[in-house]
């Protein structure tokens, strides 16, 4: 299992969570975890990763307890996540840890030898990714210019389109003028 863990702390630490002693102290009381990790800057996570295949289901399960009862105690506004790495526990023991922190499972499968399982399983804890560039962006003026294709040499057509460029209220105000310049020549006309 220490391979996945490892690729669980590597991913965690490269989005910018900071990788804690294995033995985390609380209150002087030790609490002895596969790995422990805080998020960066603006997140108050505790990750708590755990090998489920070395450790009893019982045992993981009072562990977490007590570190949820610690962190009460010196009122800790800390969420606790716990990654649990390898066989999956029972449902029963799942639910009552699920009561005091948020459950990750990463059981052991073929498909764990990439990091994109991993990643995927994780995906909560991580942050989005930002676009690189505006390119991928809807241009919905050159959408619109597309769709018009002979229509856009057409002087209303392209009033409009001009006004699009900024702002629905402009386009509205085009269209009133548009709209009222040949009612009021019938008007003078009369």
């Amino acid at each position: 299992m220490t391979s996945a863990i490892d690729r669980v702390v590597s991913l965690l630490v490269d989005a910018g969570y900071r990788r804690l002693r294995k033995s985390l102290e609380i209150s002087s009381i030790k609490f002895d975890f596969s790995a422990a990790l805080i998020g960066g800057e603006r997140a108050l996570d505790l990750v708590l990763v755990a090998d489920t295949a070395r450790e009893s289901s019982e045992r993981l399960r009072q562990k977490l307890e007590s570190l949820s009862r610690a962190l009460d105690i010196v009122e800790s506004r800390r969420s606790v996540t716990a990654v649990l790495v390898g066989p999956g526990l029972s449902a029963p023991t799942l639910e009552q840890i699920g009561r005091i922190a948020r459950v990750l499972v990463i059981e052991p499968t073929s498909d764990i030898d990439g990091d994109a399982d991993v990643h995927d399983k994780l995906a909560v804890l991580l942050p989005l990714p930002l676009v690189d560039s505006l390119s991928g962006l809807a241009d919905s003026l050159g959408d619109l210019s597309r769709h018009l294709g002979k229509a856009n040499d057409d002087p209303i057509a392209k009033e409009l389109v001009t006004a699009a460029t900024k702002g629905s209220e402009a386009v509205v105000e085009c269209l009133r003028t548009l709209v009222q310049g040949p009612l009021t020549q019938l008007d003078e006309e009369e």
